[in-house]
């Protein structure tokens, strides 16, 4: 999967202050431990970002950035991570897609 131009700075923004990406999912904040989100043994490429979330029940936030025309594939996309990430996590794993520009929004 190809780094897009977003890809260096977004992961440095997550990385630098987890817990605030929660709100963005209308999640409290709470510790938040930043978790390998290589999907590469089942599936080809990596995702954006998965959080840990340090509350009763603890889960999974994983963040998904687009900024491309992808829409129609985005759901099943999404199901596809989450699924992966709870067998491999054993945990509820909450998916959010986070859109950087317009053109991401539309059919």
């Amino acid at each position: 999967m190809v780094e897009q131009p977003f890809d260096p700075t977004l992961k440095t923004i997550t990385k630098m202050s987890p817990a605030d990406w929660l709100p963005l999912a209308n999640r409290r904040r709470r510790r938040v431990t930043i978790e390998d989100s290589d999907v590469g043994t089942v599936i080809s490429g990596a995702t954006d970002k998965l959080f840990r979330v340090h509350d009763n029940p603890e889960y999974m936030l994983h963040l998904d950035f687009e900024s491309g025309h992808f829409r129609s594939e985005l759901p099943s996309r999404l199901r596809l991570y989450n699924s992966v990430f709870e067998y491999r996590h054993r945990r509820v794993v909450l998916s959010v897609p986070v859109l950087l520009r317009p053109e991401a929004d539309s059919p």
